[in-house]
């Protein structure tokens, strides 16, 4: 069992390591604010002008940097889309830590995103309850919402969201299914071209 457990983490543990040593050289730190509940449910609102995305992910997983790395290629790819995205960084693994984070922001580098370092995992602690996830399973995930949906005592029920963890629940990720689900937020901005 263990033995299967370290083959299991491994092609993380080796795409991280990859990717800090391309990366690191060549991109600067991103911003990355402490997580406040009340700041982040405010910046939350505040976009409703928008269509808005919450990335639950870890700054160690393989699997949560390269789906931070095909959202970011996303926003690049349409940069007029009405679009606002928060990032919650969460230590779900034994070497996620707030410098790592910082590092790994720089995968969402887009003016449209808002990083955070959730220490206590209020992400997803909040969106295991909601959406019926298994407990410690709700990241490395995107939850979507559409413009004028408001945060109060409780977020307001997802548009749509997907996992990036072989869960039984919640749609799972591609590349091809974030650009699906983004093409009512992307064509009226860019048709204006």
């Amino acid at each position: 069992p263990k033995f299967a457990m370290l083959v299991s983490v491994m092609p993380c543990f080796l795409m991280f390591a990859l990717s800090l040593l391309t990366f690191a050289a060549s991109e600067p730190e991103m911003p990355i604010l402490s997580f406040d509940g009340k700041a982040f449910v405010e910046a939350f609102n505040a976009a409703s002008d928008r269509g808005r995305i919450v990335v639950v992910i870890s700054p160690t997983c393989g699997h949560c940097l390269q789906l931070a790395s095909q959202v970011n290629e996303v926003l690049q790819q349409y940069p007029e889309a009405r679009l606002q995205v928060f990032v919650l960084w969460s230590p779900f693994m034994r070497t996620d830590n707030r410098m790592v984070a910082l590092r790994a922001a720089g995968y969402l580098s887009d003016p449209r995103v808002q990083h955070f370092w959730d220490l206590w995992r209020f992400g997803s602690r909040i969106y295991t309850e909601q959406l019926k996830v298994p407990p410690m399973e709700a990241w490395d995930m995107l939850v979507f919402y559409k413009p004028h949906l408001q945060w109060r005592e409780r977020p307001p029920e997802p548009t749509f969201w997907m996992q990036n963890r072989g869960l039984d629940v919640g749609q799972p990720y591609s590349k091809e299914a974030l650009l699906n689900e983004l093409s009512d937020w992307i064509e009226p901005a860019t048709a204006s071209r």
